[in-house]
C-alpha cells in the first residue's frame, strides 16, 4: 500500500484554536468559509511520523470530517522503491501513526475507534520480474500499445524519451488515474541519508529487472466492495479478487490472439451456428459475414464466447496485433516479485520491519 486517502468522521474541531496553533507555528493554512451553507473547510500539510513524511488535512467543520492524504510507505521508510503486501497491517499500522501526530494540535479531538475511518482512496503496488531476454522499454512500449488501442479515450504516456520508456498507464488525469506501469529504477534517485550505499544498492540490483504496476482504487469501487473500512482490509481473498479484477479489466493478465488460428465456419457451426456470420464478418473487418444485433441478446455471448479465444470483438481483427503485449502470463498478482529475507528484513531499508 503506498498513496493513501481516508475520512475521519465524529472529530471535534475548535476553529479559533486550531487556526491559532497552525498559525503560531508557522504552517500554512487555508481557509475557505461557505455562507449559504453555514460551513468552513480548512486545509493544512504536516510532517508526519519517524521520517516526518508530509500530509495533507483537510477538515470540513460542518461534517466534523478529516480528511488525509499521504503516502503510507514513506511514512513508513522514507522512501517507496518498494511497497509491500499484507495492506490490512499496515493500514492500521499508518492510521495509528498519523493520528498520533494529529491528536498533538490543539483544536483537534479525534475518536478513539477505527469505525469512524472511512477509506477513500488507496494505491496498491506490485513488483513482476521479467523473463530474459524482454526489456523493460519494450514491455512497456508493448503495454502501452495495448492501452491505446483498447482505451483510446483513459490512455496516457508521461516522460517517454529516447532512453527511457516512461510510465503508460490508463486515467488522462491524477484525480482520475487508476492505473500505471514504469521501470521502478527511477525510484532510486534520492536515497535517504540513513540507509548505506550497500543496502541501497543491493535493493536496486534486486529491482533491476522488475515491472513496477500501480493500481489505485477510489471511493465508489472500494464501497461497491465492502473494502472502505479499515477493518474490512482484514479480508486477503477480498483484496486479492479486486486487484485479480483489475488486471482482467484493463488487460494486464489477458491474453489475446492476433490469428484467426485456422477456425472454419465448421468450428462454429456445430455448437453455434448463429455466430457463424458474426465470426466471419469480425475476422474480414466488416467486408463480409453480418454483425449481429446490439440489442439481440446473443451479442452479448458472441462477445463473451470470442473473448474466451483471444479476441476483442470492440477492436478490429486487423490490430489485434497491437493488444498481445505477451505479458499475461507475467502480469498475474499472484506472481508478484518478492524480496530476499535479507533485504526484507533489513532494518537499514525497512525499519518497520515487524509490518513485512
Amino acid at each position: 500500500m503506498d498513496n493513501l486517502s481516508y475520512r475521519i468522521t465524529h472529530t471535534d474541531i475548535d476553529v479559533p484554536t486550531l487556526v491559532a496553533y497552525l498559525t503560531d507555528a508557522g504552517i500554512p493554512v487555508s481557509r475557505k468559509t461557505s455562507p449559504k451553507k453555514n460551513n468552513e473547510l480548512i486545509t493544512f500539510s504536516l510532517p508526519i511520523g519517524q521520517y516526518r513524511c508530509r500530509w495533507m488535512f483537510r477538515c470540513n467543520v460542518k461534517d466534523r470530517t478529516i480528511n488525509c492524504s499521504g503516502g503510507v510507505t514513506k511514512t513508513f521508510f522514507a522512501h517507496n522503491v518498494w511497497v509491500f503486501k499484507k495492506e490490512a497491517l499496515q493500514l492500521a499500522a499508518i492510521t495509528d501513526i498519523v493520528a498520533a501526530d494529529l491528536v498533538k494540535i490543539d483544536g483537534i479531538t479525534l475518536p478513539t475507534a477505527k469505525t469512524f475511518i472511512t477509506i477513500e482512496r488507496v494505491e496498491v503496488t506490485r513488483h513482476h520480474e521479467l523473463p530474459s531476454p524482454v526489456t523493460k522499454a519494450e514491455a512497456i512500449n508493448s503495454l502501452s500499445t495495448m492501452f491505446v488501442t483498447m482505451f483510446a479515450n483513459r490512455h496516457f504516456r508521461n516522460g517517454a524519451t529516447h532512453d527511457e520508456p516512461g510510465t503508460t498507464g490508463l486515467g488522462m488525469s491524477k484525480s482520475s488515474r487508476v492505473c500505471r506501469v514504469y521501470d521502478p529504477s527511477s525510484k532510486f534517485k534520492e536515497k535517504p541519508e540513513h540507509i548505506p550505499d550497500s543496502a541501497w544498492d543491493a535493493l536496486r540490483a534486486q529491482c533491476e529487472n522488475h515491472l513496477r504496476v500501480e493500481l489505485i482504487f477510489g471511493k465508489r469501487e472500494l464501497k461497491s466492495v465492502g473494502l472502505d473500512a479499515v477493518a474490512a482490509w482484514d479480508s486477503a481473498d477480498k483484496i486479492e479478487q479486486l486487484i485479480k479484477k483489475r488486471y482482467e479489466d484493463y488487460c494486464l493478465s489477458v491474453r489475446f490472439n492476433a490469428s484467426d488460428n485456422g477456425l472454419l465456419p465448421a468450428d462454429f457451426q456445430s455448437t453455434n451456428p448463429a455466430y457463424v456470420e458474426a465470426a466471419r464478418h469480425f475476422f474480414t473487418d466488416g467486408v463480409k459475414g453480418k454483425k449481429i444485433d446490439s440489442r439481440n441478446g446473443t451479442s452479448n455471448r458472441f462477445k463473451q464466447f470470442m473473448a474466451a479465444k483471444g479476441y476483442c470483438t470492440d477492436v478490429a481483427f486487423s490490430r489485434h496485433s497491437h493488444l498481445v503485449h505477451g505479458l499475461d502470463s507475467i502480469l498475474q498478482s499472484p506472481l508478484a516479485a518478492e524480496l530476499p529475507d535479507e533485504l526484507r528484513t533489513h532494518r537499514d531499508l525497512f525499519t518497520f520491519w515487524w509490518l513485512l
